[in-house]
């Protein structure tokens, strides 16, 4: 029982600390897909698209039968009736005929309706035709989600840029202080071999206190690098929405693609989503000039009713069509058509204009990737040079022939050297990406 305890606590032990390892390294395609994952603009695609949704519905009940309620009690001034004279009209008709005056008009009563009225009907209407009107809409409504929902792409990739700059800030703060941690462990081990020396009298004390004084102010830049490493990860915390650890480990980016390949930026693709969402709303112009063709009823109860001349509450129906054409409009969807057109080729002139930007900003870049790498070349041969200087400046100090100012010269000279190489290898793999980021590859 004892021993599969034991187990059980080793295993723990190992997952925990396997996992930890595994939260304490990330990667630059990690930090851009935590940015898209935990950035709010992410959840807003999915309300453009449900927005999107709703309305197309909508659009769709513009075929069904619209039916309405309505009511209404009028009082008016006037009304409809029938005002002849009969006896006089009938009286000189009938006085042409033998005997016509013994002829008996009877009395003719026309009954006049109320002066208050009163209406209640159910009235339905029903397209039949709209000359294609609902499906251009439709095509405008997914054309303009589709424009929102590319313009999230485009904040969205705009954080790139800025992660970029925090994580090569934070490679750069790690690779500095592994060198300097580095360069205090050689002052550590140049200081043990001097005391030595002091105790027997060959070296002087104050040599050994001037390399412990230089590993101070080393351990003096490591608080100032530990502390800006802090400050940069909380930044690329906020930037990726994921709380990263103080010991985390940013993994240097591998880059395998083309600097000068095609630019297909999010930003292009709104271009093209705007000038088809001009087309759809063009299409949308031209079908308002169809003629349309709707169907309409009515059936209701009022006083009067379709009688005009009664005084009684009666029902009453009417059903038809409608025809509607708008033949002349004074040029108006022609001039809006134009209208858009002009919208089209501004958009092709911001299009080219940004390709133009893309390329010049590319070509930048480029150069300063040929100039880094030149850098880096020079660099090795320096390292090189320092290196074998330091190695003869040791063996002199160790000897007493120069002083702990002069071996830490030299000291300072190496380790420069090798951080100007660390940083301008850093700079390489940034430019690059920088490129794959400007041109959005």
């Amino acid at each position: 029982m004892r021993y599969l305890i034991f187990l059980v606590l080793v295993s723990s032990i190992i997952f925990t600390n396997v996992f930890s390892q595994e939260q304490s390294i990330i990667t630059l395609d990690e930090c851009y897909k935590l940015a898209r994952e935990n950035s709010t603009l992410s959840k807003n695609s999915g309300l453009y698209d449900n927005a999107r949704d709703l309305s197309l519905k909508n659009y769709n009940t513009a075929f069904y039968p619209q039916l309405s309620i309505n009511g209404q009690a009028t009082y008016q001034s006037d009304i409809t009736k029938v005002d002849i004279p009969f006896d006089e009209f009938f009286g000189s008709l009938f006085s042409q005929f033998p005997n016509g005056q013994n002829l008996h008009i009877p009395e003719l009563n026309v009954p006049e309706p109320k002066k208050d009225q009163y209406k209640l009907s159910i009235d339905m209407n029903q397209v039949f035709y709209d000359g294609g009107t609902v499906k251009a809409a439709k095509e405008v409504e997914k054309a303009t989600t589709e424009v929102n929902k590319q313009n999230i792409e485009i904040d969205l990739y705009s954080l790139k840029e800025k992660i970029n700059k925090a994580y090569f800030a934070i490679l750069l703060l790690q690779k500095s202080k592994s060198l300097l941690e580095l360069y205090i462990k050689q002052i550590e081990d140049k200081i043990r071999v001097l005391e030595s020396g002091v105790k027997n009298g060959v070296i002087n004390q104050s040599t050994v206190d001037q390399l412990k004084a230089e590993k101070l102010k080393t351990q003096q830049q490591l608080v100032e690098i530990e502390h800006n490493k802090k400050s940069s990860i909380v930044l690329l915390s906020g930037l990726t929405g994921k709380k990263l650890q103080e010991n985390i480990q940013l993994i240097n980016p591998e880059v395998t693609s083309d600097m000068k390949s095609d630019i297909i930026r999010p930003e292009l693709a709104f271009i093209d989503l705007n000038i088809s969402k001009i087309d759809a709303a063009s299409k949308l112009l031209s079908r308002k000039k169809y003629p349309k063709l709707f169907g309409f009823g009515q059936a209701g109860y009022g006083r009067p009713g379709l009688n005009m001349l009664s005084d009684k509450f009666d029902s009453f129906w009417i059903v038809g069509l409608k025809l509607s054409w708008n033949v002349w409009d004074w040029n108006q969807n022609k001039r809006e058509l134009q209208i858009a057109g002009i919208q089209k080729d501004i958009l092709n002139n911001q299009k080219e204009n940004f390709n133009k930007n893309i390329s010049m900003l590319n070509d930048a870049e480029n150069t300063n990737i040929d100039k880094i790498e030149k850098l880096i070349e020079m660099d090795n041969e320096i390292i090189e040079l320092r290196t074998s200087v330091l190695q003869k400046s040791a063996s002199k100090l160790e000897n007493g022939i120069i002083t702990a100012t002069e071996y830490l010269e030299d000291l300072n000279t190496e380790t420069q050297a090798k951080i100007n190489l660390e940083s301008h290898k850093l700079q390489l793999i940034q430019t690059k990406i920088n490129c794959l980021t400007i041109t959005g590859n």
